[in-house]
């Protein structure tokens, strides 16, 4: 009989031969002795060794990562024949690190794709259907046949050596495999030991009698498609290997097996029922042991310890009756929550019939209680909120292997932008993960590796691959039940719904009564999900879920505010819909990091890639290849923009003005378990954007989720206003003290408030200094002392501006209304693309219909240019009406009048591009900042003097996106070294970006690395600007109000140059 990892085919094989079909194409096969899951194990030596938690530091613990031998073979019947015993020769093969996937370690290419399944269409093959000989399309869906996968199925071969400690003779080794894509075998000594699938869940098989003492061989094949891949259909790269640790564990002929811990604190009071069931494995005297339960607190004391063995009489409705139970109470607890993560530890041993202590285990323990009371989900009696994010298991240097010190620093981030929770998207993470969350405070929702998008809900419903889905699901909360940061188990993602749905819901509940059970696609009913998650929900659609009195679940959005190029409008509405819903109870942005691979261009240095980025053979065709880059922070946990927006939006501290004029405001304290004790209040008065007085308040004392009321005498701080000043109140609120995700003095919140103004002042006007007016065939120019402005008669641009010998402006001012892609137009048939590709670089064209000059009577300088700007791919046009006032003390007003055909809809912005030569680097403005801001995102930001440079406007958003923009602007100044400056004022609030790079620039290129830094400066003054999209919601979506609408329009910019 042929080995079963070497089936050329599903063919019967004849006599002999009960199992014939490949075991990566039947979903009746998941595994072969693969040991049931179980909480992680540690096999302490010592009562220390268990208190500490460390699982890696027993010496009965035995890793195996570093370096394997490799060899790629081009499918499961092409491995080399034997490989796997330890006579055969790698030495000639490749070497590889695990864990990691061999696509980023330069073996075969990494794919990416949205919801399409990673396989070609148009081969005759048995993955593929063909639904009808009559010659009509089909459906993509429809021609999927799982559990099939394509013949070419790269198969990786790993190979390598150990030897086997002297101290585990007479014990059981157990092998290891946190994490394996998507599913193999496994040989030890060239024995047959076992086969699994299902990628992202450990995978743990007994190697004992194939064990001897000194060096062994262990040989690993890994299929890089199996019918499992059918369950992983994620949004995102299909990579492969072994890719989570791997690890011998020696136990006792008799341990500890498995156990489960509940600490739930009571529904009134401090104390706590404590409970736990602890599993044995089952052999010959095996209940003559003792298992004793020790709980230390979080200062390491012992609160309670109890002896228990296995009964031997059984207990009619015992939930457990095969194993050692333990429950009591405890007066008092510390509980857990994401802002106080105070963890217990419990700790196990096991007792032989002597007395001796042969075993041991322990996990970490938290109090917590997570309940639905009334429509509202509650943390310890305490409404919850979802600050929270979508994360994928991704680096950018080693793909889905992510390092604990990188981890670590996700939460510290996570945490300082004040998220307190995470949806694993879209399986179950690294079991490090989650002993990080719990020890640092995320709430988790924990999601199954269940995800069909590419077939819909056809597996969702087919009764053959129910034990498949049920499996996955038992298996995740086996193995993760001990972790206090999960709150509420997901069933999966984008499979729409079905029965098989419904088996994962309810066992899951009937086992685990301490958490909830989610799942969003398909709109699920309550037997599925607990609460209502609708993805990308606009605000209009969520208050209409809440108004539902046929359906009172509470909401929770699994996905929001979707992140591509630039995005992230509309989050205003979040503190609003918390404040004024009981029910809304938060969500998880979509999502954490831009989920990059290390490319290289041409010369060999390495970028972030994204799909089609590898040469690779298939790549995404219904989505943007570069919708793998959807974080609020770029690949190397740098925050984006909107990092900073939700940051503050979401803040559990909240300022609202009461009456901010007479001093009298409200803070809100929205924490689950902190007061205000902890964060200090400061202010700052401002006039005219620079600030007057400032100081500490007293930070009003609030309990969770209540408010509290202070004043602040402002008027006091500037009894007499400046006749024409404006006046703002800013405050901001910070840490006191270093926690464990941020030093002292981290800011939380910042908010600003608008004061009366001083008296109204008209401003003085400058006397009109003359100047000389001359023409020629090409150019007019305006001179004066010193001054001399040069414009192109055929396009009516200037095109020279010097002042005391120094260039001013290069080019300008040309009409614009185009900006960079962002989320609302990121790639063709997205958003608005399709509308604004008439208004892109090359697209639209410049007529000039009359340019003319001439003197005013005060001896200024008059230049006044029509033009038509014609869309090659539209029949509409925009007609253009410039002015140009010349003064000869280096001022000049510009004063435009766009007409933009109503049949363009709406439009990016509306204003005038100018270019300064070299050496502007310098910024200033008196507007919002000091980040970019837009008019549907700009809640972080205040309005001020803000200074900075030219360069520091561009954001590196992969690929090269919109970026920079500056909204309620009074005015902006750019300086050379030498102090030369140019100023730029507007009687309106106005909006401008200042780059090196032109607009033509940001849409030719796809990468950083390609994006030009020109030395010349990109000026765009707006009068009108469009926000930069999101609503809260999908990036596409954004509120009537700010949009652009086509229209006529008519503004001014003043310059001057000094």
């Amino acid at each position: 009989m042929q080995a079963r990892n070497r089936f050329a085919d599903n063919a019967f094989k004849g006599v002999g031969c009960f199992h014939y079909r490949r075991d990566w194409e039947n979903p009746d096969v998941t595994q072969v002795n693969r040991e049931p899951m179980h909480a992680p194990w540690g096999a302490y030596e010592n009562a220390a060794q268990a208190l500490a938690g460390d699982r890696d530091a027993s010496v009965h613990v035995l890793t195996l990562d570093g370096t394997w031998k490799f060899h790629l073979a081009a499918r499961p019947a092409e491995v080399p024949e034997g490989f796997w015993t330890p006579g055969f020769d790698v030495s000639g093969w490749a070497d590889i690190q695990v864990p990691g996937n061999w696509e980023v370690q330069g073996f075969g290419k990494p794919i990416y794709t949205n919801y399409i399944y990673p396989f070609a269409l148009g081969k005759d093959e048995a993955y593929l259907k063909k639904p009808t000989l009559a010659g009509g399309d089909a459906d993509e869906r429809l021609l999927m046949n799982p559990p099939y996968v394509p013949e070419d199925n790269p198969t990786g071969c790993y190979v390598r050596t150990f030897k086997l400690p002297a101290g585990w003779a007479g014990r059981s080794v157990f092998a290891g495999f946190s994490g394996v894509e998507s599913a193999f075998y496994l040989w030890v000594n060239g024995q047959a030991i076992g086969y699994s699938q299902d990628s992202k869940l450990p995978a743990e098989f007994e190697v004992t009698a194939a064990l001897k003492p000194g060096l062994n061989t262990i040989a690993v094949q890994v299929m890089r498609w199996s019918d499992g891949t059918w369950l992983e259909d994620q949004d995102y790269w299909h990579i492969s290997g072994i890719f989570r640790p791997v690890r011998l564990v020696a136990k006792p002929k008799i341990h500890i097996r498995d156990w489960f811990v509940t600490a739930t604190p009571n529904e009134h009071g401090d104390g706590a029922r404590y409970t736990a069931d602890v599993w044995l494995k089952e052999l010959a005297g095996y209940a003559d042991h003792t298992v004793r339960l020790e709980l230390f607190d979080p200062d390491g004391t012992r609160v309670a310890q109890a002896d228990g063995r296995q009964a031997l009489r059984m207990n009619w409705g015992a939930r457990h009756e095969a194993a050692v139970g333990f429950s009591f109470d405890l007066p008092s607890v510390r509980r857990w929550t994401p802002e106080t993560p105070a963890l217990y530890t419990t700790v196990l041993t096991l007792l032989s019939p002597e007395g001796k202590a042969v075993d041991r285990e322990s996990c970490r323990t938290g109090f917590r209680r997570i309940e639905i009371k009334g429509s509202v989900i509650y943390l310890n009696g305490v409404r919850m909120i979802f600050r929270g994010v979508n994360r994928h298991e991704h680096a950018l240097a080693s793909g889905r292997y992510v390092p604990r010190e990188h981890m670590r620093r996700e939460i510290l981030t996570m945490k300082r932008l004040n998220f307190n929770g995470v949806r694993t998207c879209h399986y179950p993470d690294d079991p490090v993960w989650y002993d990080l969350c719990d020890e640092l405070g995320l709430c988790l929702v924990c999601e199954a590796d269940v995800e069909t998008h590419g077939v819909n809900g056809i597996l969702s419903n087919d009764p053959a691959w129910a034990a498949v889905y049920l499996e996955r699901a038992v298996r995740m909360v086996m193995v993760h039940k001990n972790h206090p940061a999960i709150v509420s188990w997901s069933l999966g993602n984008e499979s729409l719904k079905g029965p098989n749905h419904s088996a994962m819901a309810n066992w899951i509940r009937y086992y685990d009564r301490t958490r909830l059970v989610q799942y969003e696609s398909g709109g699920p009913e309550a037997i599925i999900s607990d609460l209502r998650g609708n993805m990308y929900a606009p605000p209009d659609t969520i208050m209409n879920m809440l108004g539902d009195a046929r359906d009172t679940r509470p909401v929770v959005l699994v996905e929001y505010l979707y992140q591509i190029r630039n995005a992230g409008g509309g989050m205003y509405w979040f503190p609003e819909l918390i404040e004024r819903f009981e029910r809304f109870q938060g969500g998880f942005v979509w999502d954490w990091q831009d989920k990059c691979l290390l490319a290289k261009d041409k010369d060999g240095h390495e970028f972030p890639g994204y799909g089609g980025d590898f040469g690779e053979d298939l790549v995404e065709r219904t989505v943007p290849l570069h919708m793998t880059c959807n974080g609020v922070v770029l690949p190397d946990l740098t925050p984006k923009p909107v990092a900073w927006e939700i940051k503050n939006a979401q803040s559990p501290i909240q300022i609202v003005a009461v009456d901010a004029e007479h001093g009298k405001f409200r803070l809100r304290n929205r924490h689950h378990a902190t007061d205000t004790g902890g964060y200090a209040l400061a202010y700052e008065l401002l006039e005219n954007g620079v600030a007057v007085g400032g100081g500490r308040v007293p930070t009003p004392a609030a309990r969770p989720m209540t408010d509290a009321a202070f004043e602040l005498d402002a008027k006091a701080l500037r009894p007499r206003r400046k006749a024409g000043a404006e006046y703002h109140l800013n405050f901001r609120v910070t840490l006191l003290a270093d926690t464990l995700w941020a030093p002292a003095g981290h800011e939380i919140y910042r908010t600003q408030f608008a004061l009366a103004a001083g008296a109204t002042a008209a401003p003085a006007a400058p006397a009109p200094v003359a100047v000389s007016l001359s023409s020629t065939r090409n150019e007019w120019r305006i001179a004066a002392d010193g001054f001399t402005v040069v414009f192109d008669r055929k396009t009516g641009l200037i095109h020279a501006c010097e002042k005391d010998g120094a260039a001013y402006l290069d080019s300008g001012a040309v009409e614009n209304l185009w900006r960079p892609q962002s989320g609302l137009d990121t790639d063709p048939h997205w958003g608005f693309y399709d509308l604004w590709l008439p208004l892109t670089p090359g697209q639209l064209t410049r007529q000039v219909e009359g340019v003319t000059a001439f003197a005013l009577p005060d001896g200024r300088a008059r230049v006044e240019v029509a033009s038509r700007l014609v869309a090659k791919a539209s029949p509409y046009t925009v007609r253009s009406q410039s002015v140009y006032t010349v003064s000869g003390d280096g001022r000049i007003r510009i004063e435009a009048e766009l007409d933009i055909d109503r049949g363009f809809q709406h439009v990016k912005r509306v204003g005038l591009g100018l270019v300064l030569p070299d050496g502007f680097e310098t910024l200033e403005w008196y507007g919002r900042g000091p980040g970019e801001n837009y008019c549907d995102r700009k809640g972080n930001t205040l309005a001020a003097v803000h200074k900075a440079t030219v360069s520091e406007q561009h954001f590196p958003f992969i690929p090269p996106s919109e970026c920079g923009g500056h909204d309620d602007v009074r005015w902006v100044r750019l300086t050379r070294d030498d102090g030369r400056f140019l100023l730029v004022e507007c009687p309106a609030l106005f909006h401008f970006d200042a780059r090196h790079a032109s607009l033509a620039d940001y849409w030719h290129a796809a990468h950083d690395h390609e994006l030009p830094r020109r030395p010349q400066t990109f000026l765009n003054l707006d009068c009108r600007h469009a926000g930069i999209g999101g609503n809260m919601s999908w990036s596409t979506a954004v509120d009537d109000r700010h949009l652009v609408p086509a229209g006529c329009y008519r503004f001014r910019f003043d310059l001057q140059m000094g």
